[in-house]
């Protein structure tokens, strides 16, 4: 939360309007979604000078909740995705995608990895739960299963 707090939001001219653009979350995605709110008429009645603007524009975006501690929890909790998940999505994706696909060789691979050390260990496991510490453990037993017969 630490890097996204703080948002002051962009006034820009939109039209005859003055208007706050900022980033809100959104649950479900893993990107932001790019808002824009009307301020006020840029010329006329109504019309705001630089810092009634400023001041304007920075209700609008804590209004709408974009630095809210509550609302990046809520977005966070939303449905988390296991390990498992996750590396059958991984894979679909790299040997479908359009540019640069693994070779069969690769996916063979990785897929035995998978399938002998990271899933038993960590699969079910949520994404959000595996920390650095966990993967030090991970990396401690597969060394210790390929050291070296003598």
């Amino acid at each position: 939360m630490s890097r996204r707090s703080g948002q002051r939001g962009h006034i820009e001219e939109s039209g005859n309007m003055n208007v706050v653009r900022f980033r809100i979350e959104v649950p479900g995605q893993s990107t932001r979604q790019l808002v824009r709110v009307p301020i006020c008429p840029i010329n006329g009645p109504g019309a705001l000078g630089k810092a009634e603007l400023r001041r304007k524009a920075t209700e609008i975006v804590n209004a709408s909740g974009a630095n809210s501690e509550s609302r990046f929890q809520e977005v966070v909790s939303s449905p988390q995705v296991t390990f498992t998940e996750q590396s059958q999505s991984f894979l679909s994706d790299a040997v479908s995608r359009a540019r640069d696909p693994i070779a069969n060789s690769t996916l063979r691979l990785w897929n035995g990895i998978l399938k002998n050390w990271l899933l038993p260990l960590i699969g079910a496991l949520l994404i959000s739960q595996i920390t650095n510490k966990t993967l030090k453990i991970v990396v401690a037993r597969m060394r210790n299963g390929f050291l070296p017969r003598i």
